[in-house]
């Protein structure tokens, strides 16, 4: 039985045993109830906020001064469906306490406990995870349940992830929190240039940043103005030159739905071949006229096994293209691809291969470890 069940009944219950008696918490002076808030994990915090406002005042009062140098790490989704919040806090990161928040009209068997946000129950099988329901405008709710949280604890986003069409309001809003500067953020707009542009041209870096993008006017974005450090991925990128793409400055790229022909993929392998060096190290590119990777190159290769993700360079040959064949499984489909090893004089290795669908990857090898290498090029796990 969790310490808030203790403190906290049903307004309707009226046992009078003494084991069943609700614990008096705000009769306790100030430094034990600082000690009971320490026994709280942070749901239960947020629901005994909410209980009144006098329950509200104390752990506002007794919690931001404590929480001040150690943060919760906040992950935020934004649909039209739905809000997810998770929290994680540095010395339990393994820990993770996510609210769901769902838009429903319907209020009946559900109990009020904000401004149009309703829950079933707050003592849920699940004890990291919560249920809520909230009537009205999903952006309205999120910054009425974002401002109840700030009010209890410090924070700051780890991940923003962004699917809905804003309102210029909703836009200024977002733009605030692109100031607490989410290391990692995926977004979703089709209809506001300015806040993509505000985006792209922000100081400091995103370590990850995921787009899906339509923008009215291309012309006045440019790629090289975005600043990410680990991975970049839009999704519509038709507004993205090749020139763009060939000096953007991010360790692993992935675009979709470009506007490059082939002819843009044997000028890079050629320059490269030249000499010149991408800043990126791995790039997935999707190119709906691209059909035959064989076509990309000159070369009379060399045929070796394509089943092997590192295989020893054979004899160190430099100056020669090494083909191979192979498949890969995509959920529940086996895809053929087909790929080139360039070992160029200096000992640089180009890897790249093509699957059926129109996208190429590349990958740039540099460590002199005398071995072919094969990366299935993809971002990580997330945590939405």
């Amino acid at each position: 039985m969790s310490f808030l069940f203790c403190c906290c009944r049903e307004k309707n219950q009226r046992n009078t045993t003494s084991s069943n008696k609700p614990f008096p918490i705000l009769l306790l002076p100030t430094l034990m109830n600082q000690l009971a808030l320490e026994l709280m994990d942070p749901f239960e915090i947020i629901s005994f906020s909410l209980c009144s406002k006098k329950t509200n005042h104390l752990c506002k009062t007794l919690l931001k001064k404590r929480n001040r140098n150690e943060p919760f790490n906040i992950s935020i989704l934004i649909s039209s469906a739905e809000i997810r919040i998770a929290l994680t806090v540095a010395k339990i990161s393994h820990i993770e306490w996510t609210f769901c928040i769902k838009q429903q009209y319907l209020k009946i068997w559900k109990e009020k406990i904000m401004n149009g946000f309703y829950i079933w129950n707050w003592l849920e099988n699940d004890q990291n995870a919560r249920q809520l329901f909230f009537s009205g405008d999903t952006l309205a709710a999120f910054r009425q349940w974002i401002d109840h949280l700030n009010g209890l604890f410090s924070y700051k986003i780890e991940l923003l992830k962004l699917d809905l069409i804003l309102s210029p309001s909703d836009a200024a809003y977002i733009l605030k929190l692109f100031e607490m500067n989410p290391p990692f953020l995926f977004f979703k707009c089709s209809d506001h240039d300015h806040l993509m542009r505000s985006v792209m041209n922000r100081e400091k870096y995103f370590s990850v940043l995921s787009i899906d993008f339509k923008p009215k006017s291309p012309s006045v974005l440019d790629l090289n103005n975005v600043k990410v450090k680990d991975y970049f991925e839009s999704f519509t990128s038709h507004w993205i030159s090749f020139e763009q793409m060939m000096t953007f400055s991010c360790e692993n790229i992935s675009i979709f739905r470009t506007s490059f022909v082939p002819n843009n993929f044997k000028t890079m392998i050629r320059e490269w071949r030249d000499g010149w060096n991408p800043i990126w190290k791995s790039a997935c590119i999707d190119c709906s006229e691209f059909r035959n990777i064989i076509n990309l190159i000159d070369d009379v290769p060399i045929d070796i096994d394509g089943f092997t993700p590192f295989l020893p360079i054979p004899d160190q040959d430099f100056g020669r293209a090494y083909r191979f064949f192979s498949d890969i499984l995509q959920g529940d489909e086996l895809l053929p691809y087909a790929g080139y090893h360039f070992i160029r004089m200096d000992g640089q290795i180009l890897t790249f291969y093509a699957i059926y669908n129109g996208r190429t990857y590349f990958y740039i090898q540099t460590e002199e470890n005398f071995r072919f290498e094969l990366h299935f090029h993809m971002l990580g796990d997330r945590k939405f």
